[in-house]
């Protein structure tokens, strides 16, 4: 779930780096890499038990103290 978060974490950065940096470019193969990132992050959130999902879930409802 650790590697999940790092990988969510960093797309949503690029993301926001593609939407509201009009003068940003990426290369194909960036955008290859995270779309592989992507995936292998879907598979873990997948393969992750209930309890793994739930904690995360809850975690990001709640700032750490």
């Amino acid at each position: 779930m650790v590697d999940f978060a790092n990988i969510a974490v960093t797309l949503q950065k690029q993301r926001n780096r593609a939407d509201y940096h009009p003068c940003q470019t990426f290369t194909t193969e960036q955008a290859n890499l995270w779309v592989s990132n992507a995936r292998q992050a879907v598979k873990w959130f997948r393969d992750s038990t209930v309890e793994q999902r739930r904690a995360f879930l809850i975690m990001l409802l709640f700032k750490p103290r």
